[in-house]
């Protein structure tokens, strides 16, 4: 069994079929995989669609789709927060607090942390296992 924890940038770059959009939909089909969650990301992906004057009614059936999907939301307690105490502190450069607490998810469950986002390569490899997809601006 495949362990793949989404980062908002991944689930970003599914919803708006930006570059790697096909990685997530063949996470999304393959039974031997099991997707998780970080509360974060959850209220990082309906802010941005909010930004985006996405209606209300609109984003309850958004995210009921993306939930669906999901096998699990990884709940945050104080051994998650201490893995992001510990993952701040030895990434280069800095890592917001909300990128912290996700990668402290993934690395609680042992998942792989799939996304999109820079902040994440300052986490060593031996650190936490990781999935980059392309940027927006990638040419595929």
């Amino acid at each position: 069994m495949k362990l793949h924890l989404l980062d908002t940038s991944a689930i970003l770059a599914h919803y708006f079929r930006e570059p790697g959009w096909e990685t997530l939909a063949q996470f999304f089909a393959d039974e031997d995989t099991l997707l998780l969650l970080s509360p974060i990301s959850w209220v990082e992906f309906n802010s941005r669609l909010a930004e985006l004057k996405v209606s209300e009614a609109e984003r309850k059936k958004i995210a009921q789709y993306y939930r669906n999907l999901m096998s699990e939301v990884v709940m945050i307690d104080e051994n998650t927060a201490q893995i992001a105490i510990e993952l701040r502190e030895s990434a280069h450069p800095r890592l917001p607090l909300a990128d912290s607490l996700i990668a402290a998810c993934a690395k609680q469950r042992n998942a792989t942390l799939v996304h999109r986002d820079p902040h994440f390569r300052g986490i060593s490899v031996s650190d936490l296992k990781q999935i980059e997809l392309p940027s927006k601006s990638s040419v595929s």
